[in-house]
Order: structure tokens, then C-alpha cells, then sequence
């Protein structure tokens, strides 16, 4: 499966798009993450897309729902 590419406009960048939401509100990694609540090194992994290292699929889940939503 690390051979495995995915459609770009069913699965887009999200971490490419957080990433760059982030820079348009002028936050960094570490304001992010105090705003997100997570840490600096998750909020890595998700922005370079490199969701395989993130803990258990559940914490996960709630990550990737929590930094959207902190970028509002």
C-alpha cells in the first residue's frame, strides 16, 4: 500500500490546504498549534500529508477534524 496513489480531485491535498489556510491567516506552526490545541509535530504530519505516522486511527479522526475547524 506505500506504493498507492491516490486520484487528485477525489482524495485533494488536504494537508497542502490546511497548510496553506494557515498561511494566509498568518499563523505559525506554533500559534496553530496552541490555537488547535495539538501539538506542533501532529500538525506537521498532517500538513505534510503523512497521516500513516499519526497515533491510532481514532485520534486521528479527531485531529483531522480539529484542525480544519481551528483555522476558521
Amino acid at each position: 500500500m506505500d506504493n498507492l496513489i491516490l486520484h487528485p480531485v477525489a482524495y485533494p491535498p488536504v494537508g497542502r490546504l490546511l497548510k496553506a489556510r494557515r498561511d494566509v491567516l498568518g499563523y505559525s506552526l506554533a500559534e496553530a498549534s496552541d490555537h488547535a490545541q495539538m501539538s506542533e509535530k501532529t500538525l506537521r504530519l498532517i500538513e505534510s500529508e503523512s497521516f500513516h505516522d499519526l497515533p491510532e486511527p481514532v485520534f486521528a479522526r479527531g485531529h483531522l477534524r480539529r484542525y480544519p475547524q481551528s483555522l476558521q
